[in-house]
């Protein structure tokens, strides 16, 4: 990763960790804070360097004393929680295998390996927490799974939760204390390639925990003109999805991405050098609204690519309850308390509003209330609203009207 330097004081203070794209004004960088990790950074360069070559970095540490020979190892403590036995045997096409055990709600690895010998056979313990989520995941980059005998096992004190080897492309297996912790849904990944299939790799991030969850490309590069379908469970939470393209000329036609995340569906491929969305897991089911809720259902159709921004803001306390930043074709749907609320979407490209090449519409408690193929510019308030704009005292019939007077067309920092 690039530095991050301090100019002033000559100092490095952090590493590149991800991006979307490169220097956009709207996206900046994340770096990693160099101050976290100095204490293993200085262990790492300092312990094999002889004193007198040593850099600045090492001053004040002293000299690792010769290492005393090992005292008999006590015998292992028993697992009293969740021991975690993994058995995997790799095929002759050893090389095409990957697994890893992470733990789902932070996205972290515990456990990994992608270096198979042929035929070659891995077991592995872990004494896990009970209470955690956890996910152990196969790849095979050829979509063949494991060619017999090669198969994998998974069991938790010592009874099988998952095992096989015709997976195709991935396969997932959750355990420990999901519903609780975790709560965790799936959605699910189309990708088809077009004819450059290496130039495609993909990030989600989960933007509350700042971990990347999932991420293809990048162990294994995708195969040319070829549809994958990844399935992928994920912890309630708000996440970004970010697609890019090494020759930034996007995924071309016939070739297409789709995301699918149980409430909203996300489509694209004609970009250049990179494509995103943000998007929330809830275990809340949208579909079906509490009493005292109103359900809002928002669709966009888009002809060509472009970058539009929708805000919910409660019309009481002025603050955004909900956003989305869309690139392509998708819809979407959540519940939110029954108060007064404003609607409004932009366009950050500056142009799409004028040449009508895309519309969206705005459902409320299952009525369209806003179709912008009518009105694409404008301002709505919905819900039970006063003349005031602050939330009716009554439950009111819910509707949307457009405020003609608040322009909003206008270039924002977001």
């Amino acid at each position: 990763g690039g530095p991050l330097y301090d100019k002033e004081s000559q100092r490095l203070i952090g590493v590149v960790s991800w991006g979307i794209g490169c220097a956009s004004p709207e996206f900046p960088g994340v770096y990693a804070r160099i101050s976290e990790e100095i204490s293993w950074i200085q262990q790492s360069i300092c312990s094999d360097i002889p004193f007198n070559d040593r850099p600045e970095l090492c001053d004040g540490m002293t000299t690792m004393a010769p290492t005393a020979s090992a005292a008999p190892s006590p015998a292992p403590t028993p697992c009293t929680s969740l021991l975690t036995s993994l058995s995997v045997q790799a095929d002759a096409n050893n090389n095409q295998t990957f697994w890893e055990i992470v733990d789902l709600e932070n996205g972290k690895p515990l456990s990994s390996t992608s270096n198979f010998d042929p035929f070659g056979v891995e077991n592995v313990d872990l004494c896990l927490l009970n209470e955690k989520c956890y996910q152990f995941s196969i790849y095979d980059s050829k979509g063949d799974g494991l060619e017999f005998p090669a198969e994998f096992n998974l069991a938790i004190n010592g009874e099988s939760i998952g095992s096989g080897s015709d997976f195709g492309y991935q396969e997932m297996v959750t355990f420990g204390d999901c519903e609780n912790i975790c709560k965790p849904a799936e959605i699910t990944l189309t990708l088809q390639t077009d004819i450059f299939g290496d130039e495609t790799t993909w990030l989600l991030f989960n933007s509350d925990t700042s971990e990347i969850a999932y991420s293809g490309g990048y162990i294994y590069t995708y195969q040319d003109s070829t549809e994958y379908v990844l399935p992928m469970n994920i912890c309630e939470g708000n996440y970004i999805f970010a697609i890019y393209d090494a020759f930034n000329d996007g995924i071309e036609s016939p070739g297409y991405y789709l995301l699918d995340t149980g409430s909203s569906t996300f489509t694209g491929g004609n970009f250049e050098t990179y494509d995103f969305l943000s998007f929330s897991i809830s275990s809340q089911d949208s579909s079906n609204c509490a009493p005292d809720e109103i359900k809002l259902e928002f669709e966009i159709t888009m002809a060509t690519p472009g970058l539009v921004t929708w805000f919910i803001l409660d019309e009481e306390s002025g603050l955004v309850v909900d956003r989305d930043f869309v690139t392509g074709s998708g819809e979407s749907s959540q519940c939110y308390p029954r108060k007064c609320y404003s609607f409004f979407a932009m366009d950050l490209q500056e142009d799409d509003y004028y040449d009508n090449s895309y519309s969206y519409s705005v459902t409320i408690d299952n009525q369209i209330v806003i179709d912008s193929s009518n009105e694409a510019e404008g301002y709505y308030k919905f819900g039970p609203c006063d003349t005031d704009g602050t939330t009716s005292a009554t439950d009111g019939t819910t509707s949307a009207v457009l405020a003609r007077n608040i322009p909003l067309l206008v270039p924002m920092v977001i």
